[in-house]
């Protein structure tokens, strides 16, 4: 059986509009799991997909991927913007 790509709207947490997901930047899975917590306990039955692995993605981690200076795009890329010239 092909395994399907993971995107963000595949995650349970999204799914159900889970009050306590809160999104990994990197995987989509969940940051904040509470083996406490019944919803939780449902997702980790699928933990793979549905929770972050925390101690591999670290939040200095994270960090370093979302401030990162530069990326590079390959291809012929175009950038539009809905600013007018007047309205700078």
């Amino acid at each position: 059986m092909a395994q399907q790509t993971k995107t963000p709207n595949s995650v349970r947490g999204v799914q159900i509009n889970c009050h306590n997901y809160i999104k990994c930047p990197l995987c989509y899975g969940c940051r904040n799991y509470n083996h406490s917590d019944f919803q939780c306990l449902e997702c980790a039955k699928d933990a793979k997909n549905n929770i972050c692995n925390t101690k591999k993605h670290k939040s200095e981690l994270i960090t370093k991927f979302i401030t990162k200076e530069s990326i590079e795009i390959n291809g012929d890329v175009t950038f539009t913007s809905n600013i007018s010239k007047g309205d700078m």
